[in-house]
């Protein structure tokens, strides 16, 4: 049986266009789509079709990742752990989401929470964990060639869809984004954290394809005229966070 985790069929390789739009729009953009989607393995078990996502980023002391975004380099890549509850059996994702230019490539390991705390933490991780797992090696040679450590986490509710039929193409859409310290004490009791909100009064829409772009996905951009932009959710977040930790009251 196929893990739920690696049913989105854009997951490796894809192009990722992103717009802001109202949650008017957003409706009406799922209402003129809904004959090409349907909703994903996870949307489809929440009675919103919404589910929680929580992020762990990872950056240089100097903040060299948040730096490469920052000035548009073409060629660049985050490093994030990822979850979708604080049940301490549910699995965590160490992924490393690169950019080449337009096209997208992401490269998610599967890890139990016990072996990202040791991550995290620098401490030794058994040979047996890595020698099947090429993708969670690689995530840890990048995070120790930056000496990366935690620099703040990310969370938001997703709505995804995935399109019928044999062209893989994702729609989604996240509201609440939002940003929290990093806490190394329990790094991963993504409900015990001080979530503040990240100014971001729109739905973040993201359009995600393979190879050619369906011809729906063209009608719809054009239909409502929508404006591509950037939206970096871990530089919205990282900036918010430093911004509050800046005007937070000194005791020393």
């Amino acid at each position: 049986m196929t893990a739920p985790w690696a049913l989105d069929r854009t997951l490796r390789s894809r192009f990722e266009c992103k717009y802001l739009v109202s949650e008017g729009m957003a409706q009406e953009i799922l209402r003129f789509a809904s004959p090409y989607l349907e909703p994903d393995f996870f949307s489809a078990r929440q009675k919103n079709h919404q589910y929680g996502v929580y992020s762990l980023y990872l950056d240089s002391i100097e903040h060299q990742l948040y730096q490469t975004t920052i000035q548009g380099l073409k060629n660049r890549f985050k490093l994030r752990i990822r979850g979708y509850d604080s049940n301490p059996e549910s699995p965590l994702f160490a992924e490393v989401k690169r950019r080449s230019d337009r096209v997208i490539m992401k490269k998610r390991a599967l890890v139990n929470r016990p072996i990202a705390d040791a991550l995290l933490r620098g401490t030794a991780i058994p040979d047996s964990e890595m020698a099947h797992n090429q993708e969670f090696v690689e995530f840890r040679n990048l995070a120790a060639r930056l000496a990366a450590r935690p620099a703040v986490y990310v969370s938001y509710q997703r709505e995804a869809h995935e399109a019928y039929g044999s062209e893989p193409a994702r729609l989604t859409l996240d509201r609440g984004l939002r940003n929290a310290a990093v806490d190394l004490h329990t790094p991963f009791a993504f409900d015990n954290r001080d979530w503040h909100e990240t100014p971001c009064d729109k739905v973040i829409l993201e359009l995600k394809f393979t190879d050619a772009c369906p011809h729906w996905l063209e009608v719809l951009v054009e239909t409502f005229q929508l404006d591509r932009c950037s939206v970096a959710k871990y530089i919205m977040c990282l900036e918010n966070s430093l911004e509050r930790a800046h005007q937070a009251p000194s005791f020393f």
